[in-house]
């Protein structure tokens, strides 16, 4: 059973890594929008523009149904946003904006995990948290 949910993780993972990589060859010319509402109260967008991919999210209650809608390239305000807000009509409003490569990457780390030995160190805690305070602020630095 283990090696099933490993083998699992791996395809849906890598699945969406290789869907996020084929938006991110798109959205040089194309801009592509998925969104659609739950059977529950719930509305997801996700609008890949320009290498960067938008996701909007919100308690919205509509009858299920998902869309699928392609067009021009539009002018992109910022390559990284994060905002969430008080909406009067849905509860709340969360919108994020990043680079492809970062949810890219993040779902290939996924599907590499469950086939790592997982042995941590102090030392080998202290070196990945370094990496990752590097990489941030590398990311910061060129906004």
């Amino acid at each position: 059973m283990r090696k099933f949910l490993r083998i699992a993780v791996t395809a849906l993972s890598l699945a969406a890594c290789l869907t996020i990589v084929t938006f991110w060859v798109r959205s040089k010319s194309t801009r592509d929008v998925v969104y659609g509402w739950f059977p529950f109260p719930g509305y997801l967008q996700l609008d890949s523009n320009r290498s960067c991919i938008k996701l909007i999210a919100n308690l919205e209650h509509q009858d299920a149904s998902w869309k699928f809608d392609s067009s021009p390239l539009e002018a992109l305000l910022r390559s990284w946003y994060f905002s969430v807000v008080s909406h009067p009509d849905y509860g709340w409003w969360l919108d994020l904006t990043v680079p492809h490569w970062l949810p890219a990457l993040l779902f290939a780390m996924l599907a590499a995990a469950p086939w790592m030995k997982w042995r941590f160190t102090v030392r080998g805690v202290l070196v990945a948290t370094t990496i990752v305070a590097a990489i941030l602020g590398v990311a910061v630095a060129t906004n």
